[in-house]
Parts: C-alpha cells; sequence; structure tokens
C-alpha cells in the first residue's frame, strides 16, 4: 500500500477496505485531511513572512508532503492556494476519483460576505486601508 493511500485510510477510516465503500464520503470530506488550520488535517497555511518551515513556493511533490507528515505526525508548514489544491488533486486521484486543480483570476475574499469586495485605498498614497478586502 503507497503512503497516500495509508495516510487517507488512517485518517479518514481507519480501515483499509473503507475508500470502495465510501466514496461519497471521501468526496466530502477531503479538505478535513489537507487542512490542519481548522481540521488537524496535514498541511498549515500561512500567506505571511515564512520563520520556519518550507516556504509553499518549494513544494513541487505532493508525495514530499505526505512523507514528512507520516515521518513527524505533525501538520507540515506550509501550504497556500495552490499547495492545498495539489495534495486535494493528488489525494483524489490516488483513490481513483478523477480531477484536476483549477486556476482563478481576479478572485477575492468577502470578508463581509455581503456579495461585494471593499477596496479602501489613501487618496494620496493609494495604500490599501484597514477594513479592505483582498483581490488577488
Amino acid at each position: 500500500m503507497n503512503k497516500l493511500r495509508y495516510f487517507i485510510e488512517y485518517k479518514l477510516f481507519r480501515n483499509t477496505e473503507a475508500i470502495s465503500q465510501k466514496t461519497i464520503f471521501l468526496n466530502c470530506n477531503t479538505n478535513i485531511l489537507v487542512n490542519a488550520n481548522d481540521d488537524r488535517g496535514l498541511l498549515v497555511g500561512n500567506w505571511h513572512e515564512v520563520k520556519d518551515g518550507v516556504p509553499a513556493t518549494q513544494w513541487t511533490r505532493a508525495i514530499d508532503i505526505y512523507t514528512k507528515y507520516l515521518v513527524t505526525g505533525m501538520p507540515v508548514k506550509w501550504g497556500q492556494c495552490f499547495v492545498f489544491a495539489m495534495m486535494l488533486t493528488s489525494m483524489c486521484r490516488n483513490v481513483g476519483i478523477v480531477c484536476r486543480a483549477v486556476s482563478g483570476f481576479d478572485i477575492g475574499h468577502d470578508n463581509n460576505k455581503n456579495g461585494i469586495i471593499e477596496v479602501y485605498t489613501d487618496s494620496r498614497t493609494l495604500e490599501f486601508l484597514p477594513g479592505s478586502e483582498i483581490i488577488w
């Protein structure tokens, strides 16, 4: 059994027969396996300066993250959206779920959930002011 399949079965199901029996459950809960910030998964998100761990831009293979997690038993530092996408894609493909990661452009984070991305800037410096939401 490869490391990734072991990881998925151990974290979600605790037995080796469960994946074939619970595909719908797996589809609905793969994010729990990956997100350490909310769900004690394998990868810790960080969108700020990295002082310890591996910067998100240096991860090139999902298996390296899975291996580090399985060896240490601790969430791996650090990931960002593209690393989380890589992890979910590899996890799903490994158990036979056809998928791919898709990139987006002009995406925003609506903090107050009003359906509008609000960006406030200083008219002189064009710097973002507190309360601004993020567009990337």
